[in-house]
């Protein structure tokens, strides 16, 4: 797999695919753990959700993980107040 296979993440919003980007597995220096940072801004706010899938060397999808992400309207988020 650190070879030959890949990784493809694809961004959806409501069910409708709005990224996908395929790298190989060689492209991550670190073999356990896979950053990818993705630009955002053109994205409207919402609801999404990443599917990562670990690919063989055939396209074959080995495993996969999903997650539900918000992108927030607001331009910062503020800090949470905490009283004690």
């Amino acid at each position: 797999m650190r070879k030959n296979g890949s990784i493809r993440y694809t961004i959806f919003r409501e069910d409708v695919e709005k990224l996908t980007i395929t790298y190989p597995v060689s492209k991550y220096q670190n073999p356990i753990d896979f950053l990818e940072i993705f630009p955002l801004e053109n994205f409207v706010p919402g609801y999404y959700e990443i599917r990562v899938a670990l690919l063989d060397e055939s396209g074959k999808q080995v495993m996969s993980q999903k997650e539900i992400f918000e992108i927030s309207p607001a331009s910062y988020i503020l800090r949470p107040w905490i009283l004690a």
